[in-house]
Order: structure tokens, then C-alpha cells, then sequence
């Protein structure tokens, strides 16, 4: 049976397809600059579909998990330490001996493991995918990788936070505490101590911004930071402050990590929420605290519970109008795993996708400068890489646009509707004019008949 995509669990080869995938930007010189990228052949399965599949649509966005030879590489700078990895079958060997894949027909390379941070949002070309000898998980094994991948996207975040001086949020129990990064402890009951003295208390809400805490008013979300002015010693009363800050985070008991395993990073100590720019730093930067991802976390996805169901159906059936699909990246997949005889490294997957979103960003920036027609762009929209601001008229255009293509649907459904009305009425005329024939002829020899009879 052929589909339109790799069923989950499938493994594929994966490539980038940088030409193709700056084709609508309508840029000699990016085209010729992206026809000069060397891409790879790597290995990977479908983690999942991140919308609904169309066929009418040239591509489809989901989530690859990549497979790299070997145990991962420690890289502080990102949080990953070498046991963020899941052995795949026949490959045993692990330092916290987790289960290994056992992928069905045998996986046909050697010490091979799926790195759980390597996961990679792109866009799979629509086509026909025969599914008869490919290489597949069942869903015991995908479920189980995405047990790993939810492990380790804590274990990452934890690392992240005692980075960056994040401890537990203390319960309400006064007993219940938790230690700052500076070795000292506080309740609850401390913290409305210090609140109480005119000390500010403040939490961030789910766009970052600082928001006073008013311990009469209904306390914060368990997901909210709450953040505090703290003292620089290692024991200290309520009185004893300095300028630092501590800030002391919710622990969610029943934390759901995000499916693609990727941290949602925020450096910024002000509130602020982080930029997806922020997180694809180079690993130079000493600020960098993700270079191996381009994933986006599913918590960054700005999702309006209020929406209305025509929107949502809309945004289904014809994407959301507000998303710059050109800078996720374009693939190509097969699901003959022989045209790749090597595994190279998945971090040079995103490194590969770091130079086109930098190809993408000079060519907008040349644009811009240069004043080009609104034609070369008009396409492109909001970016969740953050690569170029578009204008408004530009959303409301491309939003024009998907309205006019859904209102000339319905037009065509109702002339569809009045032609066939129209069909039907004829037949019912032509056949009452029968129907009137046959009486009046029936009538006109009933009366012949009695007359000849009289």
C-alpha cells in the first residue's frame, strides 16, 4: 500500500534540498549560492506529523528523529551528555542499559543509536511511498524512544536551570524547601516573610513578562518562575538582602516534556522571552545554550485557545497563513536505506540548515535594502527563525488570499448545485409533458369510443 508520507516509525534517508527549497524567493543569487551547498544522505524515522496530511499540498511538515553511529558526543554547552541516546538493534551497549530498538526487517548498519535531542522539524515532499521493504518500529519501540526523549528533554532542562541558578519552587508546607545556587534555603513562608517587609516578589507569565506577585491575590501557576531579590551569603534571615537574584521555578510533578525532546531555552534574566535566534547561536558564543537543534518546541507555538473552529478548520485544511514555511527545511526521503553506506554525524544536519536560514536572511536583507517589488516576498510571512520582519499588508494579503481561495470554493460548489438544479428541472418538465400527453391522448379516445358506441 502506497501513502502519501513515511508512516511513523519508518526509516528513511534524509537530504536537504536547499535549490528547491529557495525556489519561491525568486533570487539568482541565492540560488546559485544554494546550488553551491554540499549536502548528505542521512538516516533517520518519522517521530511524528505535525499537521494534517493534504494532497494537494507540494510538501508536508513533520518531525524526523535522526540516527548517529556511536553514543553522542558531551557538549556542556548544550546540555547533552553522552547517555542521551537510545542503542538501536544490534547495537546493546548503553550506559544506563536502556532498551534497545528493534527495528523490523533488521536495521542494516552497526552501532548505531537514536540521539534524543536530534530531532528535526522539516518539510517532506508529498509523493508515493511504498512501504513493502522498509525498515520500521512498531509502536511498542516508538513509544518507548519517546519515553527516552521525554527523560532526557527533562534531564537537559534540569542541567539548563542549575546552569542558569533555576531551583524548584518550594511548596506551601513550611517544612518543604528549596536551595538557591548560592547554598541558601527558602520556604514558602520566607518568601511572604520578605514580601511582607515591602521586599518585590515578581513571576513571569506565558510571554515572559514580570508580573508583581500580590500574595492576597490568587498565587501563580505551578509552570510560572517566580523571582525575588536574594543575599549573597550562605545563611540569612528575612531582613538580609542584596541585588542578586534567585529564581525559583515551579516543579511540575506530572511534567509532560515536549514530544520532539527540545528545551524551550529563555537566557533572558529580565523576563523576556527568548528568540528562536537566541537558541542556533554558534557554540563559540559563550551565551549559546542550544547549537545542535533547529527544532522548535512545541511550547513555542503560538496557540489561541479561543480560536474559532472555522479558523481551525481553515488553518487544516489550507495551513496557517502566518507561517513562513520556506525556512523550515525542505527534504527529500526514501525509504531504501541502501543508498547510504556511511552515518554521518546529525549535528551537521543542522549545521547544513543553519547555512540556507543564513542564505535566506542576506537575501531578505538585500531586498530590503535594495526596495525590490513586493512580488519577490509576498509569499513569505512571520518567521519563526526570526530571519526578516514582514509588513502587515503582507499577512493580510496572504490571509486575502486563503479567504478568496475558500470563498471560490463554495462559489464553484453552488454553481456545481445550480447547474444540476437546473438539469433536474428540465427532466421533471420534459416528463409532465409526457405525463399530460399520455393523459390527454387516453381522454380524447375514451370519448371517440363513446361517441362511435352511441
Amino acid at each position: 500500500m502506497e501513502y502519501l508520507l513515511p508512516r511513523l516509525g519508518t526509516y528513511l534517508v534524509v537530504q536537504l534540498d536547499p535549490v528547491q527549497m529557495v525556489e519561491p524567493l525568486h533570487d539568482p543569487v541565492l540560488s546559485a549560492a544554494a546550488q553551491q551547498l554540499r549536502t548528505q544522505k542521512y538516516v533517520g524515522h518519522m517521530f511524528e506529523f505535525e499537521e494534517l496530511p493534504m494532497p494537494d499540498r507540494p510538501d508536508q511538515k513533520c518531525c524526523i528523529a535522526l540516527v548517529g553511529q556511536g553514543p553522542c558526543a558531551e557538549n556542556q554547552d548544550s546540555f547533552i551528555e553522552p547517555t542521551m541516546c537510545v542503542p538501536i538493534s544490534p547495537e546493546t551497549e548503553h550506559p544506563l542499559s536502556r532498551e534497545p530498538l528493534q527495528p523490523m526487517p533488521p536495521f542494516p548498519f552497526a552501532r548505531c543509536y537514536q540521539y534524543t535531542f536530534a530531532i528535526a522539524e522539516v518539510r517532506v515532499k508529498t509523493g508515493r511511498f511504498n512501504h513493502e521493504n522498509a525498515v520500521s518500529l512498531d509502536p511498542h519501540y516508538t513509544f518507548t524512544h519517546k519515553m527516552y526523549v521525554s527523560e532526557d528533554s527533562r534531564k537537559r532542562r534540569a542541567l539548563r536551570d542549575a546552569k542558569a541558578g533555576i531551583v524548584p519552587a518550594p511548596c506551601d508546607d513550611a517544612s518543604s524547601s528549596s536551595s538557591s545556587s548560592d547554598g541558601r534555603t527558602l520556604t514558602s513562608a520566607e518568601i511572604r516573610e520578605l514580601a511582607s517587609q515591602g521586599m518585590p516578589v515578581f513571576r513571569t507569565n506565558s510571554k515572559g513578562a514580570l508580573i508583581r506577585v500580590e500574595f492576597d491575590a490568587p498565587a501563580p501557576q505551578e509552570h510560572e518562575p517566580v523571582i525575588l531579590p536574594s543575599h549573597s551569603g550562605p545563611s540569612s534571615t528575612a531582613s538580609e538582602v542584596a541585588p542578586e537574584t534567585v529564581v525559583i521555578q515551579a516543579e511540575l510533578a506530572n511534567e509532560h516534556p515536549h514530544a520532539n525532546g527540545h528545551l524551550e531555552e529563555n537566557t533572558d534574566s529580565a523576563g523576556g522571552s527568548s528568540s528562536p535566534d537566541a537558541l542556533h547561536e554558534e557554540q563559540g558564543d559563550g551565551e549559546s545554550t542550544s547549537s545542535v537543534s533547529m527544532i522548535r518546541s512545541i511550547s513555542d507555538r503560538s496557540v489561541e485557545p479561543s480560536s474559532p473552529m472555522s479558523d481551525i478548520l481553515m488553518q487544516a485544511f489550507f495551513g496557517d497563513p502566518s507561517e513562513d514555511r520556506i525556512v523550515i527545511p525542505l527534504v527529500n526521503v526514501s525509504l531504501d536505506l541502501s543508498g547510504v553506506t556511511d552515518i554521518p554525524d546529525p549535528n551537521a544536519f543542522f549545521d547544513e540548515i543553519k547555512q540556507i536560514v543564513r542564505l535566506i536572511h542576506e537575501s531578505r536583507e538585500r531586498y530590503t535594502a535594495s526596495g525590490g517589488d513586493s512580488g519577490c516576498l509576498q509569499s513569505v510571512s512571520e518567521s519563526w527563525v526570526d530571519l526578516a520582519e514582514d509588513t502587515a499588508s503582507s499577512d493580510q494579503d496572504e490571509s486575502k488570499d486563503t479567504r478568496s481561495k475558500f470563498h471560490q470554493l463554495l462559489d464553484s460548489a453552488k454553481f456545481d448545485i445550480k447547474i444540476r438544479a437546473r438539469r433536474v428541472r428540465r427532466h421533471c418538465i420534459a416528463m409532465m409533458c409526457v405525463v399530460k400527453a399520455i393523459v390527454t391522448c387516453s381522454f380524447t379516445v375514451h370519448v371517440d369510443f363513446t361517441l362511435d358506441t352511441d
